[in-house]
C-alpha cells in the first residue's frame, strides 16, 4: 500500500542546505544572485539559469527547492534573495511593501496519473469531485482501466494550482475532508506521482519531467500550448518573478533575459506559455 509522507520544513533550513547553485561552465568568482519561492516554476527556471549563464560565464545563480510563493516574498523582504518567483499574483499587502512583479509564463494546470497505459485520457468536473469525496476510489469506474485503487495525491490549502482548481471548480473548496494524502511542494507531488503506480493528482505542466505521466483533457479540452494561449483551456497558475526597488547588474539582465527570443523558445520546450512582451 502507498504511503504519502506530509513534509514541512523551516524556512531556513530549506535555503541553506537543500538548493540547487547554477555557475557557467567555467566556473569564477563573479556576481551571484539567488531566485528564491514557488516550486511550480522551479524546474524551468534552473532550465533558464543553464542557458542564462552559457552567455554569462562569471556569473552564478542560484535556485532553492520551494518554500513557496510566501515564502520567497518573505525572504525577498528580509534581503536574503534577490529576486522571489511566485506563482500567484502579488496581494496588497505585498504590493504596499514596494515590491514589483511580473509575469514570465503561464502553466496550464493538468491532471495526472502513473498508470501502465492511457486507458483514461478525459476527465470531468464531475469525476474529479467524486474521486475528491471518495464515491470514485477505483480506475475501473474512470474507464476500461484496471481494478486498482486510485492513490491521491492531494496538495495543501494556498497551493497555487488547488487555487487555481477551486475557482473554476467551485465544489472542491467545499470538501472538507478530501481523499487521499496531501503533500507539501510542487517537485514532491511530482516524484510522489512518478513513483507511485496508480497515482493520481494535479501539477503545473511546466513542472511535469517524468514522461511516464500520463496527462488528461479536463472537460474534453486538451492542456496544449494553443489552448492555452486561445482561452479554451482555463485551468492556468502564472509564473511571476519579484523584486524590490530598482534591479541593477545580473539581476535586471536575468529580468530581461525572461523575455528574450531564447528564453520564450525554451519555455515552449518545457510546456510553459511565454508571457506578452510588454
Amino acid at each position: 500500500m502507498m504511503k504519502f509522507v506530509k513534509k514541512i520544513f523551516p524556512t531556513g533550513l530549506l535555503l541553506g542546505c537543500i538548493s540547487v547553485f547554477i555557475c557557467s561552465p567555467s566556473f569564477s568568482f563573479g556576481e551571484t544572485i539567488t531566485i528564491a519561492g514557488t516550486g511550480d516554476s522551479q524546474y524551468l527556471l534552473r532550465k533558464l539559469a543553464q542557458s542564462f549563464l552559457e552567455k554569462h560565464p562569471d556569473s552564478h545563480i542560484m535556485i532553492p527547492n520551494s518554500v513557496g510563493s510566501g515564502g520567497g516574498i518573505k525572504l525577498l523582504l528580509a534581503g536574503r534573495t534577490e529576486l522571489a518567483r511566485i506563482a500567484r499574483p502579488l496581494k496588497p499587502k505585498e504590493q504596499a511593501e514596494g515590491l514589483t512583479e511580473r509575469t514570465f509564463a503561464y502553466s496550464p494546470v493538468v491532471f495526472i496519473a502513473n498508470l501502465p497505459e492511457a486507458c483514461v485520457t478525459n476527465i470531468t468536473t464531475e469525476q474529479f469531485i467524486a474521486i475528491q469525496k471518495g464515491t470514485i476510489t477505483n480506475w475501473n469506474q474512470l474507464g476500461n482501466c484496471p481494478d486498482h485503487k486510485i492513490y491521491i495525491a492531494n496538495r495543501e490549502d494556498g497551493d497555487s494550482s488547488k487555487e487555481v482548481l477551486e475557482h473554476h471548480i467551485p465544489e472542491m473548496s467545499q470538501i472538507d475532508n478530501p481523499a487521499g494524502r496531501t503533500v507539501y511542494s510542487t517537485p514532491e507531488a511530482c516524484d510522489t506521482l512518478g513513483q507511485y503506480r496508480y497515482s493520481f493528482g494535479y501539477l503545473p505542466q511546466a513542472q511535469i519531467q517524468k514522461k511516464s505521466l500520463i496527462q488528461f483533457a479536463f472537460e474534453g479540452v486538451a492542456p496544449s500550448i494553443e489552448n492555452v494561449q486561445n482561452g479554451h483551456y482555463k485551468l492556468v497558475v502564472p509564473f511571476g518573478i519579484v523584486w524590490q526597488g530598482q534591479p541593477t547588474g545580473l539581476t535586471q539582465e536575468f529580468i530581461d533575459y525572461l523575455f528574450s527570443k531564447d528564453a520564450r523558445e525554451i519555455m515552449l520546450s518545457l510546456n510553459a506559455v511565454p508571457a506578452k512582451t510588454e
